[in-house]
């Protein structure tokens, strides 16, 4: 029995240690190849929900990969989350993995 798919359909990823490579199976190349890194910094921001006597400040994650992550290696903390081809950090792991299959591919 043969099972054949549409070349253009398939999405192969490549998660290694240094990079994510994917694109789809028909191609010659990846589409995309980007360090497997992203780094984080929580940004405070203004809460109007918060009740007179809560002081509790809110923050929100900004997140950069790949190589905006390197150049912004001064303002953010970085993380890999594959060390030695075994992922450490699934959370991690998943925003990265949303960013490449929903920005760069």
């Amino acid at each position: 029995m043969e099972v054949r798919f549409d070349e253009q359909s398939v999405i192969v990823v490549d998660m290694g240690t240094g990079f994510i490579k994917a694109g789809y199976s028909g191609d010659d190349l990846p589409r995309v190849v980007i360090p497997t890194c992203i780094s984080e910094r929580d940004l405070p921001t203004a809460d109007d929900t918060l009740g007179p006597g809560d002081n509790k400040p809110s923050s929100v994650v900004s997140r950069k990969y790949g190589l905006d992550a390197y150049e912004n290696r001064s303002d953010y903390d970085i993380y890999h989350p594959i060390e030695r081809g075994i992922v450490q950090d699934w959370n991690r792991m998943t925003h990265l993995l949303d960013h490449v299959f929903y920005n760069e591919l």
